[in-house]
């Protein structure tokens, strides 16, 4: 237990070995329509898919006010100099992808993270142009956009779409070169003192307790 009192996932994973308990996890057998209850796999598919879809523009139809003001509006100063992407080569791209977990899920590429570390010295530099040509004509490929997305219960009854979050998984070459992104953006963002003060979400050193602070402050 002490050694793994900073992996939670490890820790649980030993107290349920210790406890008898067995993972209950089991797919989704029934969701709710205005029809019935509906139990076809294909269908109940769908009903997500239809459900985790229009999620974001529920959300937006539900906003009455909307400011008019741009981003330009939150900026205090003007920043120096154009941010331009800088090519990658095929050492960051091993770097990057050595500190990849091998136990993660397979995105729907079906290409595990294991057999991509195990090949890095072959794959580095094929995947440094495909990064590189996507970087420089600012086109993410599609086939890199698309997602496995699982419904993930919460807790109220489990024949209601709405008591399931998404969980999307890509593919391990999708994450790479996001990974590379946010490598370079942030350091311009963070040299060009961009971003407010009060944005925690997504920045190094930045925390919920962070944005606790500075409403506390303000």
């Amino acid at each position: 237990m002490e050694e793994n009192i900073g992996n939670p996932k490890l820790m649980w994973k030993h107290l349920n070995c210790l406890l008898n308990r067995k993972s209950k996890r089991t797919g989704v057998q029934a969701i709710k329509t205005d029809e019935g209850d509906v139990v076809e796999s294909q269908t109940i598919t769908e009903l997500f898919n239809e459900y985790f879809s229009n999620i974001g523009p529920t959300l937006s139809n539900q906003i009455t006010s909307i400011s008019s003001q741009g981003f330009e509006s939150y900026m205090t100063h003007e920043a120096s100099g154009i941010f331009e992407f800088a090519t990658v080569d095929s050492t960051i791209v091993l770097n990057e992808l050595e500190k990849f977990n091998s136990s993660k899920s397979t995105g729907p590429d079906n290409i595990p993270v294991k057999l991509l570390k195990d090949s890095k010295e072959t794959v580095a530099p094929f995947l440094a142009y495909i990064f590189n040509t996507s970087l420089c004509s600012g086109i993410f490929p599609d086939n890199l956009k698309v997602s496995r997305v699982s419904p993930i219960y919460k807790k109220g009854d489990k024949k209601e779409r709405v008591n399931y979050r998404k969980i999307s998984v890509f593919s391990t070459i999708a994450k790479l070169c996001e990974k590379l992104v946010c490598i370079q953006l942030p350091d311009y963002l963070n040299a060009n003192d961009i971003l407010s003060p009060c944005q925690s979400g997504f920045r190094q050193n930045h925390s919920t307790m962070s944005s606790l602070l500075s409403n506390s402050d303000s």
